[in-house]
């Protein structure tokens, strides 16, 4: 995948990655299929955690990211601003994820 800045952030690079794949045909026929790859690369986290070989599950978790920025892109979504949702909404406010980490930090 030359051509692809290894130094870009590591999402941003994943979704480059992924549309250039696409372009040469390496790709699903659709998001449900992706949605498939992504139950068996969790299939393939779940037989690693036994060991927790620390560089397997970096390998297993990569996986899923990169099945994720496949996702987002069958999706037409941007997985980036994905990644910022959990914690702050469309407005720049809370989200209730971050008022409930809020909250229970709080006890």
């Amino acid at each position: 995948m030359a051509g692809v800045p290894v130094g870009l952030p590591a999402l941003t690079r994943a979704a480059k990655l992924t549309n250039r794949a696409a372009r040469v045909g390496f790709d699903w026929p659709d998001a449900a299929a992706v949605l498939d790859k992504l139950d068996e690369e969790i299939g393939e986290l779940k037989a690693e955690l036994a060991e927790a070989d620390p560089a397997r599950l970096t390998d297993e978790v990569g996986d899923l990211l990169f099945v994720l920025a496949n996702l987002a892109r069958k999706l037409n979504l941007d997985p980036r601003p994905a990644c910022v949702m959990p914690t702050t909404n469309s407005r720049g406010g809370s989200t209730r994820w971050n008022s409930a980490w809020h909250a229970r930090a709080a006890i």
